[in-house]
């Protein structure tokens, strides 16, 4: 293109030239004034289009250079291949990140030229993971110690299996956790919770004041995947938590161990079942919650697990209809059984196995 200018460029003057030289040869003396004006003005114009050519292809001219000029012992991958890096041909080129000149020469307005790809990568930016809510329940009396009474709720088994999963979320890259832990004394339908946004314990409060708590909690966080873990009554709260979230807040998993209806199997039934024959509630998934609340469940929740064992006569839970299912045993165990399969360490990794990577 600019030689195509340049030669041009020439054969217009070559002809005015030749023109004037005939008007100076017929003595034409005004004419040759004129003619001459007309070849300066000629030249004028012509240097300014050769020079804005010039200014428009001087980019692929330096680009081209630059790909030639780039070392041949590049450890990157696509240096192997003979392709420059984007960070090369930009530093080589005198362009900034966003490929504008860093000489600070103007544009002039002259359009883009089409040049071709140089199989430089679009680095496209990665979507940033949402930000874990953990929410983890205990059963009924999970923070009540045997010989001193009222425990920790930071001690309970609830919360050390939250602080296990929040580092492994952490490890993996996702934002800092929100969470929600909550245990029972000795009343079924009072929980004492605590929420990463406040160092506040909250005593006697019932499944309503969780669900306002951790609405507010979910509000509070950019992107929010709430995961569920509720050990016997629970598991029949988070299953009910998680049918009072916002439909917008996604739920990543929801894992009943050995759900118990704090409704169906009240502590006082349960306590009689020990003379006499055990309670329908007791020794079932909670079956108040409905077909319908199931099916909900299942289209809300990513991942919806539920863990449940037969080794506890007068106290065990049930299959769920569309969960996935998994039985556990504890041969010998008795009542204990109830207990001993929140403590058991291979459902700590099945948890922490459902954390995205």
């Amino acid at each position: 293109m600019i030689t195509y200018y340049c030669a041009l460029f020439f054969l217009i003057l070559k002809f005015r030239w030749i023109e004037c030289q005939s008007l100076k040869f017929e003595s034409q003396s005004s004419e040759v004034t004129h003619c001459g004006s007309r070849i300066l003005e000629v030249c004028v114009l012509s240097l300014v289009r050769l020079i804005t050519t010039c200014l428009a292809h001087s980019a692929p001219i330096i680009f081209l250079v630059a790909c030639r000029t780039l070392p041949s012992d590049s450890k990157t991958s696509r240096s192997s291949l003979g392709e420059p890096s984007s960070a090369a041909i930009r530093s080589e080129a005198g362009l900034n990140d966003v490929g504008v000149p860093s000489s600070g020469v103007p544009s002039m307005g002259v359009p883009s030229l089409g040049v071709p790809s140089l199989g430089i990568p679009t680095i496209g930016v990665l979507p940033q993971k949402p930000t874990p809510v953990l929410v983890f329940l205990g059963g009924y009396t999970s923070c009540k110690d045997p010989l001193q009474g009222f425990k920790s709720i930071d001690q309970t088994r609830a919360a050390k299996l939250m602080q296990t999963a929040r580092t492994t979320f952490l490890s993996r890259g996702f934002p800092a956790p929100a969470y929600l832990i909550a245990c029972q004394f000795n009343n079924q339908n009072s929980y004492i919770y605590k929420i990463s946004s406040s160092s506040r314990v909250i005593r006697q409060s019932g499944i309503a004041d969780l669900a306002k708590s951790l609405n507010a909690l979910t509000t509070s966080v950019a992107s929010p995947e709430v995961y569920f873990v509720g050990h016997s009554y629970g598991g029949w709260a988070a299953m009910k938590l998680a049918l009072t979230l916002d439909p917008q807040v996604k739920v990543g998993a929801l894992v009943g161990v050995d759900a118990i209806s704090s409704k169906n199997c009240l502590p006082t039934q349960f306590l009689d079942s020990l003379l006499k024959r055990p309670v329908p509630g007791c020794t079932e998934a909670p079956s108040d919650i409905t077909s319908i609340e199931r099916i909900n469940l299942a289209q809300k929740v990513r991942i919806w697990l539920n863990l449940y064992q037969l080794d506890s006569r007068l106290l065990h839970s049930g299959a769920i209809a569309n969960a996935e299912n998994s039985m556990r045993r504890y041969p010998g165990r008795g009542l204990l059984a109830h207990g001993d399969i929140f403590d058991d360490s291979a459902l700590a990794s099945q948890v922490l196995g459902l954390i995205p990577r």
